[in-house]
């Protein structure tokens, strides 16, 4: 990442300084956001725990984001970014979500739980925006290799230096020290990030490495989830930006190569493939997602009591709900394991409305223009919002102040407010 560049404005020359501070404190906030105490010991929590965190929230929590959100104002109030501005359905979309958010207190069945949700995800939310004047896709994609590849590196020492790491042991998962699903996204974007990027030499080599890496420690996370969602959105992204010729030999090759394996292997197959996508994992269902379907059923009868409008932004999952459904399903539970449905749950069926335009906008726009400008930098969002879409259906990728939901919102929001680079030709 470089240090910094000029640009010249009236014959002026003026220096863009590179935004370590905000970078570093994004770093910080996140890690300290996922970090979960005693998770190398077990990483199931007690429904008391869960509960608790609900009510009371974390102080040093609240005290970064609101350091991070009022960094970010103070990065937007000096003007030294790219000039942005509410461009599209996209745009508008997403600003008819923040204030549908925040009208959301008016009804909300938790109002206080409701402001405090919605004051961490507008301090966010800004710090994200601060990022989009300030950063090019390009350097934001080495930015988080960067991170990812640090919150691994901490997590792996961890579990050395505690003797937690046993990759082949039944049962194990790696966690590092928050919960093996958040680290198997993380991992995911690590991926997805460093094999996106456009580098030659030394930094290629390094961004493989670093990708390879996220790959091995997402296999040992055990994360279904973000293991398939980080391959098609990885194949997606070639699909889109290759030539036309390596399409059609790819798919015929495959093609080819899969009828032979099925003529060959012929039934011993399926029960091997069912054995692979449990990755090693005795304690999933697979008829019932590990117990998703379920908790469906359930959330969507509360879902049914505040059809349009929801409980509030962040307002379903407080004490009560939190006692009641863990109590019901037998396990602790504190969100939906479903994008969509914890938006349901929210913001209702107008609030799932306007997120599914947001990522079906978004989807559409990176594609349009990875293909018109050649860039980079949007064929990486591309991959990113289809992560988010296949991700949101069993696992909750967003709105809860996380790396995973940043990443995504800041895919949307380049789209939304960041003038686009120029075509090629």
């Amino acid at each position: 990442m470089s240090g910094g560049n000029s640009v010249t404005i009236d014959g002026v020359t003026r220096e863009k300084r590179f935004p370590w501070v905000m970078l570093l404190l994004i770093t910080i906030v996140f890690f300290a956001l996922q970090y979960r105490s005693g998770m190398i010991e077990g990483f199931s929590q007690e429904v008391s725990d869960v509960a608790k965190g609900y009510e009371t929230g974390n102080a040093l929590r609240q005290f970064l984001l609101v350091s991070l959100g009022l960094t970010g104002l103070f990065s937007l109030c000096r003007n030294r970014g790219e000039p942005l501005g509410v461009r599209g359905v996209l745009g508008g979309t997403m600003v008819l979500y923040l204030v549908l958010a925040l009208a959301s207190v008016a009804w909300a069945e938790d109002p206080a739980l409701t402001v405090r949700r919605f004051i961490a995800f507008a301090m966010m939310f800004i710090a994200i925006v601060a990022v989009v004047s300030r950063l090019p896709a390009t350097t934001m994609m080495e930015f988080l290799v960067a991170v990812t590849s640090a919150y691994m590196a901490v997590g792996l020492c961890a579990e050395l230096a505690s003797g937690a790491f046993h990759p082949f042991q039944a049962g194990y998962r790696f966690s590092g020290l928050y919960h093996p699903n958040a680290v198997g996204v993380d991992c995911a974007f690590l991926i997805i990030a460093a094999f996106s990027a456009e580098c030659r030499g030394r930094r290629r080599w390094l961004l493989w490495g670093a990708g390879a890496a996220g790959f091995a420690l997402l296999i040992l996370s055990r994360s279904r989830t973000s293991l398939a969602c980080a391959l098609v959105a990885l194949a997606a992204r070639w699909l889109l930006t290759a030539r036309l010729s390596r399409k059609l030999i790819f798919l015929g090759l495959s093609g080819w190569l899969l009828c032979v394996v099925f003529l060959v292997f012929g039934d011993a197959l399926f029960p091997a493939i069912g054995k692979m996508f449990l990755l090693g994992r005795g304690d999933s269902d697979v008829r019932t997602l590990t117990g998703r379907t379920d908790l469906w059923e359930e959330l969507l009868f509360y879902a049914r009591q505040r059809p349009l409008l929801g409980y509030g932004f962040g307002g379903f999952w407080g004490v009560r709900h939190v006692y009641e459904v863990s109590a019901s399903q037998g396990w602790s539970v504190g969100i939906g394991h479903s994008t969509y449905i914890d938006q349901v749950l929210e913001l209702g069926i107008a609030g799932l409305a306007v997120h599914l335009l947001m990522l079906g906008e978004a989807l559409r726009r990176s594609a349009v223009y990875a293909l018109r400008s050649g860039d980079t930098g949007y064929a990486f969002i591309f991959s990113v919002v289809i992560f988010a879409i296949l991700g949101g259906i069993l696992e909750t990728v967003t709105p809860y102040p996380s790396l995973t939901t940043f990443t995504i919102f800041w895919a949307m929001a380049y789209l939304a407010f960041r003038r686009p680079v120029a075509a090629e030709g």
